[in-house]
């Protein structure tokens, strides 16, 4: 299970074990979108962009993707970005690097293209 806010308060992402994604307005409570199984066994964690503007998502095999939130777009999809589970993500304050770090103790580094 995972959940995280938007930096401007205005959405909640939620993700459970099974792999699905829900986003839901902080302001009226309702589901905004459902994003349906975004992975095939549990979302791990999550991190936002500073700017508001991609949501990664992680996985317990190490699969990381990315999402567009305006639309909600995959972006970019990172096979076995670790060997194992992701256990904790990071973005830069300037949204260009994101960091992970895994189970086996090795942490990674991305750049958002």
């Amino acid at each position: 299970y995972s959940i995280c806010v938007t930096n401007d308060n205005e959405f909640v992402f939620s993700a459970d074990q099974e792999g699905y994604l829900k986003q839901h307005s902080t302001k009226t409570r309702k589901k905004v979108r459902d994003f349906g199984r975004v992975h095939k066994n549990c979302i791990r964690c999550m991190a936002i962009t500073p700017d508001n503007e991609k949501l990664i998502t992680s996985d317990n095999k190490g699969f990381l993707k990315i999402f567009v939130i305006a639309d909600g777009r995959l972006e970019r999809e990172l096979e076995r970005a670790h060997q194992g589970s992701i256990l904790t993500m990071a973005v830069s304050s300037d949204s260009d690097w994101f960091y992970s770090a895994g189970e086996k103790g090795v942490l990674v580094n991305f750049r958002f293209f």
